[in-house]
């Protein structure tokens, strides 16, 4: 009996391992320049002792974003270590359509971590949804959409130590986004916004100076 319910068990991390098995793109962050597939924007972000050191300009009134493009996917699996220093008040992955005009940049759906806290959040259908956006910029959101929009996103609380690494890990399946640090699930969300088919873009917005980012990769199916 403990054979068999072993040999299920190693066969099912198999085929979770090959289930994401194609490689968007990944950086160690040692070449002797930044690879030029990083696009920045309002951003002081550099390569530095074999990490990407995520900077906001000190003036700037948005966050500063290091993002990526690639080819069009639904799912996705993110691994990265990051730590917080300085000031850094915030990170946040979040994934986009750049070419859909529903939301807000083309905002789908996102992980935002702070040092006390993991929200995961689906921006399509909520707060990003141009209509929404709307209500909320005007300060007219009814109680029928503040619901709504309470379904969107799930927060858990976890505290993050300054100046230390954490192994992050985001995995997109369907209308599923699940966020794990250091190997164990903090939580996961359900909206039906995340299964957007054609995210064709992933970006890491910083406040404050600075997140470093280590030990990328991103993949698809």
């Amino acid at each position: 009996m403990y054979k068999s319910v072993l040999c299920f068990y190693l066969i099912s991390l198999s085929l979770c391992a090959q289930e994401f098995s194609t490689v968007i793109f990944n950086d160690d962050f040692n070449d002797q320049i930044l690879n030029k597939k990083w696009l920045f924007y309002i951003s002081e972000s550099k390569q530095i002792g074999g990490e990407l050191v995520c900077k906001m300009p000190k003036n700037a009134k948005h966050s500063s974003v290091n993002y990526l493009r690639y080819e069009p996917t639904r799912d996705l699996e993110l691994k990265l270590k990051f730590k917080l220093v300085g000031n850094a008040k915030y990170l946040g992955i979040i994934f986009n359509d750049k070419k859909y005009k529903g939301s807000h940049a083309g905002h789908i759906c996102n992980v935002h971590i702070t040092k006390n806290n993991i929200q995961l959040r689906e921006g399509k259908t909520g707060v990003f949804e141009l209509g929404n956006r709307a209500k909320l910029k005007s300060k007219t959101l009814d109680q029928e959409t503040k619901e709504q929009l309470s379904k969107k996103e799930k927060n858990f609380k976890y505290k993050f130590e300054k100046e230390k690494w954490y192994d992050l890990h985001i995995i997109i399946k369907g209308s599923d986004m699940s966020c794990s640090i250091n190997n164990t699930l903090v939580g996961k969300l359900s909206s039906e916004g995340i299964s957007h088919k054609t995210k064709n873009s992933m970006g890491l917005s910083v406040w404050g100076q600075a997140v470093h980012i280590d030990d990328f990769l991103l993949m698809s199916k």
